[in-house]
């Protein structure tokens, strides 16, 4: 086979190439990009990337040669700042020793034991909503999402602690966010008025951890919450992690996991408003598995209908739009050359929106989740959580999360558009509803 470079998209700007169209709208800059072949060059200013699109390509560049690639050093230092050393940031042998450890933390049987508490936490944030109410779900979602990881990190009740703790992740999360999109920020070590904000919280955080594991200690006992998992995980050479580790691995698993989650039920929410049809053959299902009865992990098999939705809720509104590694070596994807610390980038908005894969691609529609199109399906067309051996940790955590919040909510009510706006995608660390607030109608 002929090794070849990949071909260049012609750049808009012959200083800039295609920055300026990146910077002005990211998620159509994907799109578009996409679109350009199955594996492409893309010039930002003096930075080139490499889009692989096709998922042959994929599977070569995410599993088979994984090893040939490694986390962004721009994204790992933004985010090292708050998280330190932790499974996200680090690479090699440090990364497979933390995977090892925390890999059984988010094992099928573990997380089951928090289903009881997914539920009951839902049916507590809709036990006031009366018909007719206007509810603000980009406020309201959040917040059922930051209580249920903390539950689950923590077991902690909603008391006065746990207030200090979520005011103080919230906090976290913002900063964290701003600073991993943003295009540069003043480094920590600078006194500005903003760091000094932000090192103020990660202390207070900090304390608060500690106080947290210290009390574990008194016990020491495992109590099914992923604190006790990290406190009880033994490396290979019997020694533990140390406290430090503990809390950059929580800080790490909530910005991992709080708004993604969030964010995928709102645009459930919001979509399912144009699609009556659809709620009712969910509500149908809803009424026919649980008769009246709160959702259990043992219904999950049985509700098909809700599943179909999360994941086509994720093919059109995938929280990550895409997947980018820096290449460690000289390496060959599809006869294409890509020279060592190339940034490579799959497009995982494009790619679920591939009419080639996806008929009617822009159009909402579940039923398209039969068994038999999944079985056609290949394996790397659909990957709301990445792919290889750096797959999303708690993906199986965040799907049964998203699969009993639905159905909770709409075994109870269901919700419309407040006035019949309209939610736009934006992004800003990860695809979100971009409106400040997301008014929706209850109908009991």
């Amino acid at each position: 086979m002929t090794v070849t470079q990949p071909p260049y998209v012609p750049a808009p700007n012959p200083i800039l190439g295609h920055l300026q169209d990146a910077r002005k709208d990211i998620i159509q800059h994907q799109w578009d990009m996409y679109k350009q072949g199955d594996i492409v060059r893309v010039r930002y200013g003096p930075v080139t990337s490499v889009y692989v699109n096709h998922p042959d390509l994929i599977q070569e560049f995410l599993v088979k040669q994984s090893k040939n690639f490694r986390k962004d050093d721009i994204l790992k230092r933004a985010f090292r700042s708050y998280t330190g050393e932790s499974i996200f940031t680090s690479d090699d042998e440090v990364w497979r020793k933390q995977r090892k450890l925390m890999q059984p933390a988010f094992h099928s049987q573990r997380i089951g034991n928090y289903a009881d508490d997914i539920v009951n936490l839902t049916q507590d944030t809709i036990s006031n909503w009366n018909h007719g109410d206007v509810v603000d779900i980009k406020e309201i979602i959040p917040d059922l999402t930051s209580k249920i990881i903390l539950k689950t990190m923590f077991g902690m009740e909603d008391d006065s602690h746990y207030q200090m703790i979520s005011d103080a992740l919230n906090q976290f999360f913002q900063f964290a966010a701003e600073d991993v999109t943003a295009s540069s920020s003043p480094p920590m070590w600078l006194p500005t008025p903003r760091n000094q904000k932000i090192k103020t919280v990660m202390a207070t955080l900090k304390t608060l951890y500690q106080e947290v594991i210290d009390e574990w200690r008194k016990i020491g006992e495992d109590r099914g919450d992923l604190l006790s998992m990290l406190m009880l995980a033994q490396y290979d050479d019997g020694s533990t992690m140390s406290d430090d580790q503990i809390m950059s691995e929580l800080n790490t698993i909530f910005i991992a996991g709080h708004e993604t989650t969030a964010n995928t039920i709102i645009f459930a929410l919001t979509t399912l408003s144009d699609y009556p049809d659809i709620v009712d053959k969910l509500r149908a299902e809803l009424s026919t598995v649980l008769e009246d009865c709160p959702a259990k992990l043992t219904d999950l098999k049985s509700l098909t209908y809700s599943a179909q939705i999360i994941k086509e809720t994720q093919r059109l509104f995938p929280s990550a739009l895409g997947v980018g590694r820096v290449s460690s070596d000289n390496v060959e994807i599809g006869g294409n050359h890509i020279s060592k610390g190339s940034l490579v980038v799959t497009t995982i908005y494009g790619l679920h929106r591939d009419g080639a894969i996806y008929p009617n691609p822009l159009t909402f529609d579940p039923d398209r989740w039969t068994p038999e199109f999944e079985e056609q399906l290949h394996r790397y067309a659909y990957i709301p959580f990445g792919a290889g051996p750096r797959i999303c940790l708690g993906n199986q955590f965040a799907i049964m999360e998203m699969q009993l919040i639905l159905a909770t909510l709409y075994q109870h009510c269901t919700l419309t558009l407040h006035g019949g706006v309209k939610v736009t995608p934006s992004y800003n660390f990860t695809l979100n509803p971009g409106a400040d607030q997301v008014l929706m109608d209850v109908h009991r």
